[in-house]
């Protein structure tokens, strides 16, 4: 049997590696940069107890150091799992100057970009390309603009709507003659989309001219459908969500100045602006240049091992508070052994658990 490791790219997914019990760490990480080309840089790995309470970062020495076993899976994580930067405001049609570690992005166009850094922005990029196909997602008793009825629908993934349905259309909608028989949705009733970008043109059928509506076909519009990105301004302001396009990452920034250097670029799967005042757009006039964000592919969050990755975070953070000892080195901290339990939003089987501890700990969860 082989020693199972999770991959970076698709946490539902173990590696089978060469690894044994006779490799290192850093032998480890040469074996799945071979298999995934995630930068070595950026690997962390780890391995939890039977209970899963508690986490062990393997940072040197042997696998077989750890006690780990061909029964044992390692399980990894990137030391980012969300992309939390400044960023700054260059004009997208007349300026690609990018800041190492910054987003870029221009409220009056469609995206952002981040310039390439060969280390974790590049491994996230592609955990987002190695993404499966979008769901298909349900929408369920969605108002409409006219009248009182209300729709059901899929949304497929390809853009297509299937099992449309529609409730409440009793009377007064007019039929016939000159009439045009046609409802529009609002886009921004879809998840990452907006309105009039994503609006839909629904057209109805009633039984009788003025009475209730008894079926609806799809006219016009386009749906989002695209890969969901959610935006956290630092500011305080409400975070949104878009649904972008896959990461592009042949373009080149157009600044001299810049060593013309090779970017990421992330674009609005609508073709629409990020600017403006309405549902999942960018207010300026809240949202001002220079506000700093959290901006991350939604579907990939916080990664889905939300627990294992506390622990990971929480793991590492110990072995730099401990400081191998040395209790003169900067990082040291003398509260340096972690409760799981003192935390005010543990996980439990991914789901935050506000409010753990019921009262006020100093330094939790550290303690001496």
């Amino acid at each position: 049997m082989t020693i199972l490791v999770q991959s970076f790219l698709n946490s539902a997914t173990k590696l089978a590696t060469t690894a044994t019990t006779a490799t290192t760490v850093a032998q480890l990480k040469t074996l799945v940069y071979d298999i995934e080309g995630v930068s070595t840089s950026i690997m962390e790995f780890y391995i939890e107890d039977n209970s899963a309470t508690t986490a062990t970062a393997l940072v040197s020495g042997t696998l077989g150091s750890y006690g780990i076993t061909t029964a044992t899976t390692i399980y990894s994580s990137n030391n980012i799992s969300a992309l939390t930067t400044g960023i700054t405001a260059d004009s997208h049609t007349a300026s690609f100057q990018v800041e190492v570690g910054k987003f870029t992005y221009d409220a009056y166009g469609k995206g952002f970009v981040v310039r390439k850094d060969n280390g974790p922005i590049d491994a996230y990029m592609s955990r987002v390309l190695a993404l499966p196909a979008p769901p298909a997602r349900q929408y369920t008793r969605l108002a409409f603009t006219y009248g009182q009825a209300l729709i059901s629908f899929t949304l497929n993934a390809n853009g297509t709507f299937s099992n449309v349905t529609v409730a409440d259309g009793a009377g007064g909608y007019p039929y016939g003659g000159a009439v045009d028989p046609a409802i529009t949705m609002l886009g921004n009733q879809f998840v990452g989309g907006t309105s009039p970008a994503n609006d839909i043109v629904w057209e109805y059928t009633v039984d009788t001219p003025g009475g209730a509506i008894t079926g609806l076909t799809y006219r016009s519009g386009t749906p989002p459908t695209g890969r969901l990105w959610t935006f956290v301004p630092a500011n305080g302001q409400p975070s949104f969500t878009r649904a972008m396009n896959q990461p592009d990452g042949t373009q080149f920034s157009t600044e001299e100045i810049d060593g013309f250097a090779a970017m990421w670029n992330i674009t609005t799967n609508s073709d629409s602006f990020l600017q403006g005042t309405g549902v999942n757009e960018l207010d300026i006039s809240l949202i001002p240049m220079g506000t700093e964000f959290n901006i991350y592919a939604t579907e990939l969050g916080a990664g889905p091992d939300k627990v294992g990755k506390q622990l990971a975070k929480l793991e590492l953070a110990r072995l730099r508070r401990q400081a191998a000892g040395d209790t003169s080195a900067t990082f040291y901290r003398s509260n340096n052994i972690y409760d799981v339990d003192l935390l005010a939003d543990k996980y439990t089987s991914n789901t935050s658990t506000v409010g753990t501890t019921s009262t006020l700990v100093v330094a939790r969860p550290w303690t001496t």
